[in-house]
């Protein structure tokens, strides 16, 4: 058995399944054990993608991250040292299904919008490249230069806006509506039991970790990651749809009924 090699579904599998690697990062948030809880959580969430879809897309889920102000004083601040989750296998996993799907639409484009899909999928593997460059360098404790810093800051934001905005379209409420990442699909059911399995993606988290490295030294690294629900619900109820599950995600009221949608081993990520 198996799946084909080259498909894309199995090589978004594939990327998941790298995720999992241990890339050899000597970061102490890297050797912590909640970093692992981490990754399941980010398979989790994008496996839930993958359902729902059936097939790789290239979603970003910087939709709900926005940007700082813009900082102006006297003495400027230190100009920020980012850092690439240190996992070059992982990028270069998702590299490598953007490009076969790159090579399924030009075997059979699409009418619509021809070319657009083609051109962002080019454009994130090429970021993807760049991530896993910066990443290999993290992991062999190669030093980075100021001019690295900057570029992976333009990365940052590379992967949320340029990949995001279709052609002819502006940033007005629609399109911010549309970039809600929100989903959720029915991913197996209990015929006997009567009970249906859901599994879905709810707003991004912010996360924080500690880097020690000889470029950067000791700093507080932000990022984003994504939050992941699984539940079942009766099949007299039917299939919980994406309107739905948005309602009840962007509903601050109902934060307390949306907790109890976590899996169990979610647990790990509450403070003790």
């Amino acid at each position: 058995g198996g799946l084909p090699g080259d498909t894309a579904y199995y090589l978004w599998l594939r990327a998941l399944h790298e995720n999992f690697a241990d890339s050899g990062s000597r970061q102490f948030f890297y050797k912590n054990v909640a970093w692992q809880w981490k990754k399941l959580m980010t398979a989790s969430a994008s496996w839930a993608e993958l359902k729902h879809d059936t097939v790789l897309y290239a979603k970003q889920s910087g939709a709900e991250m926005g940007d700082g102000g813009y900082y102006a004083a006297r003495f400027a601040p230190p100009a920020p040292r980012g850092y690439v989750e240190p996992d070059p296998q992982t990028f270069y996993a998702l590299a490598a299904g953007a490009n076969r799907l790159v090579s399924l639409f030009r075997e059979f484009p699409l009418e619509d919008e021809p070319g657009e899909y083609q051109k962002k999928l080019e454009e994130f593997a090429k970021l993807c490249e760049i991530a896993r460059g910066f990443a290999e360098k993290e992991v062999h404790e190669s030093p980075l230069t100021l001019e690295d810093y900057d570029a992976i800051k333009k990365l940052a934001y590379s992967f949320r806006a340029q990949l995001l905005l279709p052609q002819g379209r502006d940033y007005d409420y629609e399109f911010w509506e549309d970039l809600k990442m929100a989903l959720v699909s029915d991913v197996a059911t209990d015929f006997v039991g009567g009970r249906v399995l859901h599994a879905a993606t709810g707003t991004p988290r912010a996360v924080y970790v500690f880097v020690n490295d000889s470029s950067g030294g000791p700093r507080i690294a932000r990022g984003y990651v994504y939050s992941y629900y699984e539940f079942q619900r009766s099949s007299t109820e039917g299939r919980m749809t994406d309107e739905e599950w948005k309602k009840l995600v962007y509903d601050e009221k109902k934060a307390g009924d949306l907790l109890k949608l976590h899996p169990r081993w979610y647990g790990n990520f509450e403070p003790k």
